[in-house]
């Protein structure tokens, strides 16, 4: 349910900037925060609490401060950040790079051409995140808050969902051999892999 409340974030937050009532973005989304620090008070997770603690009070301040625009322009450089980082530091060399060691989770044992397509395919996304992350900060500087709000709330999950789509596509087409799954299946099994997973 947290993940569905959270996915609705980006509509509601450009429908109140359009609006002219970015206030209401922003306690939007300290509600998210709470809510995630709740769970990870049941959790007993220490350092998410932690974590989930400062973002609260950090944003509450900037939300008494009447710079609710701030705090929104945070989201989507913390986004890209977090996951540049994630995928960035899997391509060091005593590392298996992010998108290698999900392939091998759903389809096992990777031969050498495999492994070095997926690690290719986690460079693709890396720099995507990297070209994300100065995006959201120039539009955040630079631009009206409405072309903000277009491109970190729709144009920026629209460009990630059509290249995850593409690439699985052009897998399939220069793989042949790979074994067949349809696309829900393909999704179906990336959802099942818990980050826990992940480490190695």
């Amino acid at each position: 349910m947290s993940i569905l409340i959270l996915l609705t974030y980006p509509l509601f937050s450009h429908v109140f900037v359009i609006s002219g009532h970015p206030f209401w973005a922003a306690v939007y989304l300290l509600g998210l925060i709470g809510l995630f620090l709740i769970q990870a008070i049941l959790k007993q997770n220490l350092l998410l609490v932690l974590i989930m603690t400062s973002l609260l009070v950090t944003g509450t301040s900037l939300v008494m401060q009447n710079q609710s625009t701030v705090l929104m322009y945070l989201p989507p450089v913390m986004i890209n950040l977090g996951l540049l980082l994630l995928f960035g530091r899997s391509l060091k060399h005593d590392h298996i790079p992010i998108i290698t060691r999900y392939a091998q989770l759903i389809d096992g044992h990777l031969d050498q051409q495999m492994s070095i397509y997926t690690k290719r395919v986690t460079q693709v996304w890396t720099i995507l995140f990297f070209v994300l992350l100065i995006e959201s900060i120039c539009l955040a500087i630079f631009s009206p808050i409405v072309i903000w709000s277009l491109f970190t709330n729709f144009v920026n999950y629209i460009l990630v969902i059509v290249i995850f789509v593409a690439e699985y596509i052009y897998r399939n087409v220069v793989y042949p051999d790979l074994p067949k799954r349809s696309f829900l299946q393909f999704l179906y099994q990336l959802l099942q892999i818990r980050p826990s997973q992940l480490r190695v």
